[in-house]
């Protein structure tokens, strides 16, 4: 049951092994849309809280191949097509002299499709989230561990994240607005 005004119930949490312990309960629940917020990195987070795989290798491959087909051809119409030059009788389309120019445009191509699929993957730039209008969350970087599970949840039901989050010892429980 999704409520479109509300965007989750996040929870405070006072130290690491209280925010795992939640979270292990919330994946056992069933819910999958669920997010933690911590001042240090949680090893035992990273396994209970998986998002969808991104094809971001692939991606970056995809775009390294559309560099090199770029940088090549590029070079051979210049060279062969649209300016040739017979230098000693050597062949118009020399291709090892291709390399490095070839080389270096699939990096540039490469590095360039990482960091834009990085950004779009990521839903940057987001200058803000529904979270931050709860009292207390601007610890979540200093001293607190946050929980929230998002009302787009299947399985999102008030009551019962309530009751579980009091159950893992939750320090505070607050309704977050979208």
């Amino acid at each position: 049951m999704s409520t479109p005004e509300l965007y989750g119930i996040a929870a405070e949490f006072t130290t690491a092994e209280a925010v795992t312990a939640a979270a292990r309960h919330i994946k056992n629940a069933g819910f999958r849309r669920f997010e933690a917020y911590t001042p240090m990195p949680v090893e035992a987070l990273d396994e209970l809280i998986a998002g969808k795989q991104v094809a971001l290798p692939l991606l970056i491959f995809c775009f390294g191949c559309i560099g090199f087909l770029v940088g090549f051809f590029m070079q051979y119409y210049l060279a062969v097509v649209d300016y040739p030059i017979n230098v000693g009788g050597r062949p118009l389309n020399s291709w090892p002299a291709f390399g490095p120019i070839t080389f270096e445009i699939t990096v540039v191509f490469a590095v360039g499709g990482a960091f834009l699929a990085w950004f779009i993957f990521n839903r940057l730039p987001r200058l803000g989230t529904p979270l931050s209008a709860i009292p207390g969350f601007e610890r979540a970087t200093i001293d607190r561990y946050f929980l929230c599970v998002e009302a787009s949840d299947p399985r999102f039901d008030r009551a019962r994240l309530r009751w579980l989050f009091e159950r893992c010892g939750a320090h505070r429980i607050a309704e977050v607005a979208a």
